[in-house]
């Protein structure tokens, strides 16, 4: 089964995270790496509506290009998307720089459109 490592590795595999620039904040920022991932959500910001349809395709992770957490956080309550994540289950790996350092394949291949596509379908 799928975890949310596998799918940290299949992006370091095309966009190191050890390449990124100071001041970013990638990788897996909210959840546990060991969680399986049947269903996986792309999206560009992770926002309350993003979070919302990933609870209705019962997605484990969400995969972002913007970070979740950017700056030092003083609480995690409700409301917070951070916490709203931890709270439904839901993984966040974020990748800022895939587009900067020119990893549109890795991107593109992630956010291929298709409801039906399995996790296993990506190679991952």
């Amino acid at each position: 089964m799928t975890t949310v490592r596998d799918f940290y590795d299949f992006i370091d595999s095309m966009a190191p995270f050890s390449a990124e620039e100071p001041g970013d904040n990638n990788g897996i920022l909210v959840g546990d790496p060991a969680t399986r991932v049947s269903r996986a959500a792309v999206v560009l910001d992770i926002t309350p509506e993003a979070i919302a349809q990933a609870k209705t395709i019962n997605a484990e992770l969400i995969v972002s290009h913007h970070p979740v957490l950017f700056k030092p956080q003083k609480n995690f309550t409700a409301g917070n998307i951070a916490y709203e994540l931890a709270v439904a289950g839901i993984a966040a790996i974020c990748a800022a720089r895939l587009r900067r350092r020119g990893s549109q394949r890795c991107a593109g291949r992630l956010a291929e459109p298709d409801k039906n596509r399995a996790v296993s379908d990506f190679g991952i």
